[in-house]
């Protein structure tokens, strides 16, 4: 699961190869079949980088099932579209529940943007 994680970031970004998003998505769902957390929170990053709001819904179900497996970046990224409502329904309570659950971990822009929250 690895490897395919691995080529589908590089069809993404281009890396090392021409880039090809729908290469990049064969290769990161099969890797997420397999259980590559990874790959689920690359997949998330890939939708919600197209910039419309069925690709971020899009988005959000790949982030979730990311953290539910605990990948804390997912934690992070699904607390910030559930806070925006960007592509999802706006659930502030939710949201903040992700934030602090990858805060707990140790991500950074989730800690600093809880601190925001919880000073005003």
């Amino acid at each position: 699961a690895g490897a395919q994680a691995n080529l589908g970031i590089a069809l993404a970004e281009g890396r090392g190869v021409e880039a090809d998003v729908a290469g990049a998505v064969r290769w990161l769902r099969s890797a997420a079949a397999q259980g590559s957390e990874d790959a689920e929170y690359q997949l998330g990053r890939l939708f919600a980088s197209r910039g419309r709001p069925r690709h971020s819904a899009r988005a959000a179900r790949w982030f979730l099932r990311a953290a539910e497996h605990g990948h804390v970046a997912s934690q992070a990224s699904l607390g910030f579209l559930l806070m925006s409502g960007d592509g999802v329904k706006q659930n502030t309570e939710e949201g903040l529940r992700w934030l602090a659950q990858a805060a707990t971990s140790g991500d950074a822009r989730a800690l600093a943007t809880l601190g925001e929250v919880y000073a005003t």
